[in-house]
């Protein structure tokens, strides 16, 4: 059975921005819906 929907395009991060987004991510007093949004895209 195939996958439904549009296929999904590569997210590409440099090393800066995944760490910018990993810190956020793991950050006690961000907001809930940024720390989501950033485990989403990591």
């Amino acid at each position: 059975m195939g996958r439904l929907g549009r296929p999904t395009p590569d997210v590409v991060l440099t090393p800066a921005q995944r760490e910018t987004l990993e810190r956020w991510a793991r950050r006690p007093k961000s907001a809930q819906a940024l720390a989501l949004r950033c485990r989403i895209v990591l």
